[in-house]
């Protein structure tokens, strides 16, 4: 366990400290797309499974 720990940690590392070639606009289009798809997911959840909402509240 602690080596899927640690592997992870250190991709992760790399991930974050390489160096990324994306303008401002392609960075905001990600995270609104993310932050969209997300909540559309929840909210369909929500729609599917009654009891889903019980883990917001």
């Amino acid at each position: 366990m602690m080596y899927v720990f640690l592997s992870f940690l250190v991709f992760n590392l790399i991930a974050f400290f390489s160096p990324k070639r994306l303008v401002p606009i392609e960075i905001y289009a990600t995270y609104v797309f993310a932050y969209a798809y997300g909540g559309t997911t929840m909210v369909l959840k929500m729609i599917a499974f009654p009891g889903y909402a019980g883990f917001y509240t």
